[in-house]
């Protein structure tokens, strides 16, 4: 079993029975395997529940191109100055307060539009993106602990180009933001898909 869905199979395990909608952050910095957790947790909670996920990158202010070029002109253009924070957390209060349909940002290429979001019948809202967990919202707080450098090992361990310096600066901010997070997390996450609690002294 692959750590995403080993990951996924321990954290339902912890989730209960309680009733009513639910909440799931998934944080932690970039390649660090959110996006792979909230597939597997939409695996693992999709037919027996029902599920939604939001992510993070659809809520840049920027298009994906103009927002690189705006990291790399402007150093302070980083972490949540470059999304719509708060549009993220409304549609995640919509949801808690029972919502059946969300207008979610979508970027074609770097053009901006939105789409309808059917969310009737889900119980549980997987959110995932670098920074979610510093959303003012109810919800279990997931941190993965991997950071950029060792994310950068794997990358040169496949045979890739090495990262360019300024690529390098940019993890490197967003890691010092991340991690500043690190406090807010109910559960982390390390790179082994091992689980530590914050309840349990963490």
């Amino acid at each position: 079993m692959e750590r995403a869905a080993r990951t996924a199979e321990a954290l339902v395990a912890n989730l209960g029975s309680a009733p009513g909608r639910r909440v799931l952050l998934i944080g932690g910095e970039s390649g660090s395997g959110k996006t792979s957790l909230a597939r597997a947790l939409v695996e693992r909670l999709g037919g027996r529940r029902g599920c939604a996920v939001l992510s993070q990158d659809d809520w840049y202010h920027l298009g994906p191109r103009a927002n690189e070029a705006r990291r790399r002109a402007d150093p302070s253009w980083r972490g949540l100055l470059e999304l719509e924070i708060g549009g993220l957390g409304a549609a995640i209060t919509a949801w808690c307060g029972g919502a059946s349909q969300l207008t979610v940002p979508r970027f074609e290429g770097e053009q901006r539009t939105e789409r309808p979001l059917d969310v009737s019948g889900t119980a549980t809202l997987v959110v995932e993106g670098t920074f979610v967990l510093a959303l003012p919202v109810d919800g279990l707080r997931i941190l993965l602990t991997e950071d950029w450098r060792a994310t950068e090992v794997g990358r040169l361990a496949r045979g890739r180009d090495p990262m360019d310096p300024q690529s390098a600066e940019v993890l490197a901010a967003e890691s010092t933001l991340v991690q500043a997070q690190r406090s807010r997390a109910d559960v982390w996450v390390d790179a082994d898909g091992r689980l530590e609690w914050a309840s349990q002294g963490g």
